[in-house]
């Protein structure tokens, strides 16, 4: 039996509490989070 993943969204901002209240809502709503401070952070961790 295949297991459906979670959708995955990047959120890239410099504003830590933004990144936070985001995060939580979106896992929350049954996506897979990833978040980033600055476009290169953004560019490693998709490459991850």
């Amino acid at each position: 039996m295949a297991t459906q993943q979670k959708p995955l969204v990047l959120i890239v901002g410099d504003d830590y509490d933004f990144l936070e209240i985001n995060r939580i809502h979106l896992e929350q709503a049954g996506y897979r989070v990833v978040t980033a401070a600055d476009p290169e952070a953004a560019l490693r961790r998709m490459e991850e």
